[in-house]
């Protein structure tokens, strides 16, 4: 591996073959970009949600050594103000070393090309680390830094070889956790060792057939589905079942696990924000129904009310996004059905 010596660390560029690049389905195609969809998809889908692709959102960087130390040297955009979320769930960086958070690291509200140092000073022994990259984004890993004699082993293994697929919107893409590791994906994955690729999009989660042609290109374990906010209630009406029956229809192997829309605040005290959402979860719910009913047992449903739903009202930032409370009851819930669904 070439490497160079810079800053008292062995630097070594990216991508490596000792660190595994895990939620960029893609990624030997793309390499070393990470994109969420390799670029021959561009034309065949909304551009939005093409450029959506770019953020890193579940994308995570994997290995097993026994450095003392980690930094890595990324080239970031500048910070975007968002009126719901920090710069740490825009831009952060977390580092979880055997399953435990060692760190969360920020660059510079400037952005630019910038070294973060992960940890340091702790003693030479072999620990299984995983960087939990930008949930928003986007990022370009640059170089990792090590110990100058640290080894390599392999990452230690997920339970199943292949990742679960989640599609949504921006509550799929992590939004509001308060740092990469906390969506609930990330606790779904630490908590069942699954591997995971994160296709939520912000605002852009609308169900296009376009969308559910690539994410069928990829071999998952199971596709989960968590729409609905980003679609009135006559695009949803409209496009949800072409898209679940595009994902059933070219991968049948392949279980879909479909959730209702999570409580909002709103609901409380608005009878319209209620009777929205509630067409909503009525036509999924229906459409996974009625799959069953044609003999689909690959298809699979979660409520809201088994969810996140309104005995929990602290568990969103602005009254619809998640908050790490809301994310940590939905990945309590999820865990036990996605296992379910799984056999395992």
């Amino acid at each position: 591996m070439g490497a160079d010596e810079k800053d008292g660390l062995r630097w070594i560029g990216f991508p490596e073959e000792s660190v595994e690049v895990c939620g960029f389905p893609w990624f030997e195609e793309m390499s070393p970009r990470l994109w969420r969809f390799p670029d021959r998809m561009q034309n065949k889908m909304p551009t939005d949600v093409f450029e959506a692709g770019k953020q890193t959102a579940g994308g995570r960087l994997r290995l097993r050594s026994d450095t003392g130390a980690l930094s890595v040297r990324a080239r970031f955009p500048a910070l975007s103000i968002r009126t719901n979320m920090t710069q740490y769930t825009a831009h952060g960086i977390s580092t979880y070393v055997n399953g435990e958070c060692w760190s969360a690291k920020i660059p510079g509200t400037e952005g630019g090309e910038v070294t973060l140092s992960l940890f340091s000073g702790t003693p030479s022994e072999f620990r299984d680390i995983c960087i939990y990259l930008p949930l928003y984004g986007p990022v370009e890993i640059l170089e990792i830094g090590l110990d100058e004699g640290a080894s390599f082993e392999s990452p230690s293994s997920f339970r199943l070889d292949r990742p679960v697929v989640y599609y949504g919107s921006s509550i799929t893409q992590g939004g509001c956790a308060s740092r990469p590791g906390l969506s609930y994906q990330g606790m779904v994955g630490r908590a069942l060792n699954l591997d995971y690729a994160n296709f939520g999009f912000s605002g852009k989660g609308k169900c296009e057939r376009e969308v559910a042609e690539a994410l069928a290109e990829i071999d998952a374990c199971c596709f989960v589905l968590d729409v609905g906010q980003n679609t009135s209630v006559e695009e949803l009406d409209e496009r949800f079942v072409p898209f679940l029956d595009t994902l059933r229809d070219r991968r049948p192997e392949i279980p879909v696990l479909a959730t209702t829309p999570i409580f909002y605040n709103a609901e409380l005290w608005s009878t319209g924000h209620q009777a929205g959402v509630n067409a909503k979860r009525s036509i999924i719910s229906e459409a996974v129904a009625n799959r069953n009913d044609g003999g689909d047992d690959l298809a699979y449903l979660l409520e809201a009310k088994d969810y996140l739903w309104r005995d929990f009202t602290d568990g969103a930032v602005d009254g619809g996004h998640p908050n790490d409370l809301g994310f940590a009851r939905m990945a309590e819930n999820l865990g036990p059905v996605l296992a379910g669904v799984l056999g395992l």
